[in-house]
């Protein structure tokens, strides 16, 4: 993986020729130039709130919510973290607990709210049920 800077010196044209759309591009150098200025850094997500982390994150133009929840979960490994927007979860959802339709917002929040605090918890079981273990692609 390229540092932030490695990432900012590289000709945007490389990260479209290895597939990134041009979106995708400015997103991650967004995201690097914040690393590199220290708006952002592994240091200051120690000591910032989940609702911090998803604020700062969701400030760069390309990353919303579910990304920034999907980085709370994922890398930073947060115990209580529900991905909320995630269709393939509300699937998995649907199947496990027998809802006859899609879980609505209210529905979710409702369930998932039981899991507190270890919602992340809940969520890797539910991934692993549905992907046999697999992470979902």
């Amino acid at each position: 993986m390229p540092s932030a800077a490695e990432l900012l010196s590289a000709d945007p044209k490389v990260l479209r020729e290895s597939g990134f759309s041009v979106r995708k591009g400015q997103t991650l150098r967004a995201l690097a130039e914040r690393f590199v200025d220290g708006r952002l850094s592994a240091t200051k997500f120690a000591g910032m709130s989940d609702e911090q982390i998803q604020a700062a994150l969701t400030e760069v133009p390309g990353i919303g919510p579910w990304t920034a929840r999907g980085f709370l979960l994922v890398a930073l490994d947060r115990p209580d973290v529900f991905l909320s927007g995630d269709l393939a979860l509300r699937h998995t959802i649907q199947h496990q607990y027998g809802f006859d339709h899609l879980p609505t917002d209210d529905e979710l929040i409702e369930l998932s709210d039981r899991w507190r605090p270890y919602r992340s918890l809940a969520v890797s079981y539910l991934f692993a049920s549905a992907y046999g273990g697999q992470p979902p692609t």
